[in-house]
């Protein structure tokens, strides 16, 4: 016997539900939604479902009507759906209608009910109650009984019309706060016969035993501060900078106030999918970056920035989905090919940065201009530093001073325990030219005063520091470019990094031995020179490079052969000795007044200036340098 097409409407709820209307003479195990409808005269007995005056709309495919009355003495199924999307809804409805068709309208109604039992439609309630749809009132009247403040929480949200005909699992979401702090608070039973996992109950969650729910759901508030916590803890264990942890709330924060329109301030964490974050990601991606184009306009973020923040929002709900168990699944899983995408756009744009050539390299080191410019000694240090030996800009100024060691053999070499990537964690050895400008007495000389930090004069405790360190001085250092005439955007204090690598590469130093001195930005340039490939970039010899230095048998002293690659790669066309005696004023103005460490002049006295300039002079001629080599004139440029 054929039937009439399902029927699908959606009530004001927003939920959709199905009508089937049984042939004659056929009748069913429950009274249907109308009769029970009608029946129910207990005043206290919750409306979950078509309270009075609620007005309904059906649809049949993608039309929509007033929910048709039940003809008199047919009998029909209604049940809901549990969802609020049309597409699930229609594949529901599809699915359904085909197994109808072949089943006799006596079992139509178990048919329909073992279908949405198997679609997930049905809950389990503290205490193992079963529930399968949403006019089982007597056992959801059993339900409130055994769970008082269950009850009365229900009540008051339907009394208000907050949550009037909505699923039993959001009535419960918002009763479960009332009793969470109840001396007897409701029980989740176990009858799998298996020992639940254990899991981190953050602080702020709320445990229900729905299966419509995560086990532990949050609210994006809490779940941010819960997150920071944990990062806070693991950073301290790394000994790491507040840096990352910092920027990844501020990050969560922002994805908050965008989540606002379509899911309403301090949304379920459940709640949030994939697609909101791939919205989000459009949205920032669309933003001006802080770098100036060509035309002098913003340009966009770059895909380094953008893949970081995807990667924060990954991590975000990777913990919470795996240690919090308060979603579902990691929503962030589904950018996996958005991520990808950044990350080529960002490797695109590291190309982008150029290398210095010997002319820029004279212009910037022109002695005499390098001394009035870059007064104190991190700005003094920081750029020769880069230009020999390619260390970044942060790495360099957070050092402490005992991190410049010189070990068995008599090799200098400097320390970075704590950087950028894991693999930043290296060692790097001073090469000769570097010592010869007076590196190492600049060192001893701070330890002298005495001082902790390289460049004592700094403070890396201020906020500013401590979330971008060495911000300051990267802008102070593009002024001193534009200064010399190099107005290349192109050129950045990240350009030494990729002249060394150039330089390395260019000697044919082998890759391994490059990357250990340079980290990854080798490894990549080798791959597009295609000294290597790809998989050959991907290998364990490669990913695990940075533990190459540490002595293990039957190698020599691994500073030895990083040092003749550098000192036989990086050879700059500068006036060393000219640099020797401004690297010696320098020092001398690095000293101790009370507590304090204060470094440099200030570049408004023009009288001190020009006594500077005059000490210098005269200190070069004595040691019969020329102008040549202690000014070099912008129009050098090539």
């Amino acid at each position: 016997m054929s039937h009439r097409a399902t029927r699908l409407y959606r009530k004001s709820s927003g939920v959709y539900w199905l009508r089937i209307v049984l042939p004659r003479g056929i009748t069913t195990s429950r009274r249907s939604a109308t009769e029970a409808s009608a029946s129910n005269t207990d005043p206290t007995s919750p409306r979950l479902i078509s309270p009075p005056g609620e007005q309904s709309s059906c649809t049949s495919g993608a039309a929509h009507c007033v929910a048709p009355q039940t003809p008199p003495n047919r009998l029909e199924i209604r049940r809901s759906l549990r969802t609020t999307s049309c597409k699930k809804a229609t594949t529901l409805i599809s699915i359904i209608n085909a197994a109808l068709t072949l089943a006799p309208p006596a079992s139509w109604e178990m048919t329909v009910s073992k279908l949405l039992g198997d679609f997930g439609c049905g809950w389990t309630l503290p205490g193992g109650l079963s529930v399968n749809d949403d006019d089982d009132q007597r056992r959801l009247k059993q339900f409130f009984e055994d769970e008082p403040a269950f009850r009365e929480a229900a009540l008051k949200a339907v009394q208000q019309a907050a949550m009037a005909a909505a699923p039993l699992a959001q009535l419960v979401q918002v009763a479960q706060p009332a009793v969470v702090n109840s001396p007897v608070g409701p029980t989740t039973s176990n009858t799998s016969g298996t020992t639940p996992a254990t899991h981190t109950t953050p602080p702020g969650a709320v445990t229900t035993g729905t299966t419509a729910l995560p086990q532990h759901p949050m609210r994006l508030n809490d779940a941010r501060a819960w997150f920071k916590q944990r990062r806070q803890a693991q950073a301290a264990r790394k000994n790491g900078r507040g840096r990352t942890v910092k920027d990844q709330d501020g990050e969560l924060a922002n994805l908050g106030e965008f989540l606002e329109a379509s899911l309403g301030p301090d949304p379920w964490v459940h709640d949030i999918q994939t697609h909101h974050l791939a919205s989000y990601l459009d949205m920032i991606a669309q933003r001006p970056g802080k770098h100036l184009g060509e035309n002098g306009e913003a340009t966009p973020l770059s895909g380094l920035t953008l893949e970081r923040r995807t990667s924060t929002l990954a991590t975000f709900f990777k913990m919470l989905f795996e240690v919090g168990n308060a979603h579902f699944r990691n929503p962030a899983d589904g950018l996996a090919s958005l991520r990808q995408e950044f990350v080529s756009q960002g490797k695109d744009a590291m190309q982008s940065y150029a290398a210095y050539h010997d002319a820029q390299i004279k212009l910037i080191f022109s002695p005499l201009d390098y001394l009035l410019g870059n007064r104190s000694p991190d700005k003094f240090w920081m750029s020769l530093i880069a230009a020999h030996t390619g260390v970044r800009l942060s790495e360099i100024l957070t050092r402490p001073v005992n991190d410049v060691r010189v070990d068995e053999d008599g090799i200098w070499y400097l320390a970075i325990p704590a950087g950028k990537t894991r693999n930043s964690v290296r060692i790097i050895p001073i090469p000769n030219p570097l010592i010869a400008l007076g590196f190492i007495e600049y060192v001893e000389h701070v330890r002298a005063l005495p001082a902790t930090q390289l460049f004592p004069q700094l403070n890396l405790q201020s906020e500013s520091a401590q979330s971008k360190p060495g911000n300051k001085q990267s802008e102070a250092y593009g002024a001193y470019l534009d200064g010399r005439g190099l107005t290349d955007r192109r050129l950045t204090f990240h350009s030494f990094r990729h002249t060394v690598v150039n330089a390395l590469l260019d000697n044919n130093t082998p890759v391994h031995l490059s990357m250990q001195i340079c980290g990854h930005e080798a490894q990549e340039e080798a791959v597009r020179r295609k000294l290597i490939t790809e998989k050959e970039a991907a290998s364990v010899h490669m990913r695990t490079y940075a533990q190459a230095d540490l002595p293990r048998l039957g190698r020599a002293n691994a500073l030895v052969p990083m040092k003749q690659a550098l000192e036989s790669s990086v050879q700059l066309p500068i006036c060393y000795p000219a640099l020797k005696i401004a690297a010696d004023i320098v020092r001398e103005h690095v000293r101790k007044v009370g507590p304090k460490c204060v470094a440099g002049w200030p570049g408004q006295s023009k009288r001190y200036m020009a006594k500077m300039e005059s000490r210098f002079r005269t200190l070069c001629l004595a040691q019969g340098l020329t102008e040549e080599h202690i000014h070099v004139p912008i129009c050098q440029q090539d």
